[in-house]
């Protein structure tokens, strides 16, 4: 049967059958499995600081893109030990753990764990996670924590 004749004459798996039927043999030899993707594992730098996050340093281009900017921690009112940070830093990773990304130098940011203890609002309460007066990103956190683990990249 002539090519023509074949493809007209055959579809799906029948195609396969008659390639078999024309003297076509599979090759013995299997196709390598499928590379399993990468999926980012985010680490567990809980407050006893076991494990440190990788520090994400952009450059001016990216910054620019990104739009990042930060605001300060601030003191809880009437709570002397306990802090308040907007609620647009907070970030979870797919664990559901808490984060905010801080500030430590020019377009230069890393992924801090937080202890929430309360939403009011607008704003997340803690107690001895972050420092007042330290930045934290309130907007282009999950932006941050893309290029932290690549996403986008092979």
């Amino acid at each position: 049967m002539n090519r023509p004749a074949l493809a007209r004459a055959c579809t799906g798996g029948v195609l396969l059958a008659a390639a078999v039927g024309a003297g076509f043999t599979p090759s013995a030899h299997t196709p390598p499995a499928p590379v399993p993707r990468k999926q980012p594992v985010l680490s567990h730098a809980y407050l006893d600081g076991s494990v440190a996050p990788q520090r994400v340093t952009l450059t001016a281009l990216e910054a620019q893109r990104l739009a990042v900017s930060s605001a300060l921690v601030t003191a809880a009112p009437g709570h002397p030990a306990d802090v308040r940070i907007p609620l647009s830093a907070l970030i979870y990773d797919p664990q559901g753990a808490p984060w905010a990304y801080v500030a430590v130098g020019p377009a230069a940011y890393e992924r801090a764990a937080v202890a929430v203890d309360k939403i009011d609002g607008d704003q997340v309460l803690m107690s001895a996670s972050l420092r007042v007066g330290t930045p934290v990103v309130v907007a282009g956190a999950p932006e941050l924590l893309g290029v932290e683990y690549g996403v986008g990249k092979e």
